[in-house]
């Protein structure tokens, strides 16, 4: 019996610590919205809907495939954004905070213009602790679409704070 007390009060003193040392609890936040480009050869873009702000282009690489079928040119590189989580739902920054996300993509095309993005949220640069999206993660799908406007641009995706 006393082997059973003793090992009930590890496991109970193991728990304990777990709780202790577990972080506040993050949340998961669907988000979706636009992508509207401002500057081709800058590669910067303007966000709209859940995020609001401004997204850059860091770095990219064009890959060729030989005998791809349906496939333009994959590209992979780095992105990041600047602005917020719209949490007022009033299209702007104006009662959130302003943070920065970090990216790695891959982007693939077809021949008939329609393209496709998968970004996934990677560390930063040394973010304050007080950024709002210092110790975020998730990933963020983007879809192209050519229309007689242009490229229309979506977003959909998560993002644990």
């Amino acid at each position: 019996m006393k082997l059973t007390i003793t090992a009930a009060l590890a496991l109970l003193t193991a728990l304990a610590a777990l709780v202790v040392a577990a972080p506040a609890s993050a949340t998961t936040t669907q988000v979706s919205g636009t992508q509207t480009l401002v500057d081709p050869v800058a590669g910067t873009y303007l966000m709209a809907g859940d995020l609001v702000g401004d997204w850059y282009t860091d770095s990219l690489e064009l890959h060729f495939v030989p005998g791809g079928v349906g496939i333009a040119w994959p590209v992979t590189g780095t992105e990041h954004f600047i602005g917020c989580l719209d949490t007022s739902g009033d299209g702007t920054c104006a009662q959130e905070e302003l943070g920065r996300l970090d990216f790695e993509f891959t982007f693939t095309a077809s021949a008939s213009g329609n393209g496709r993005c998968q970004h996934q949220i990677v560390p930063g640069p040394d973010l304050s602790a007080t950024d709002p999206f210092a110790a975020a993660t998730g990933v963020l799908t983007f879809k192209d679409r050519p229309t007689t406007a242009g490229v229309e641009t979506t977003y959909e995706g998560h993002i644990k704070l």
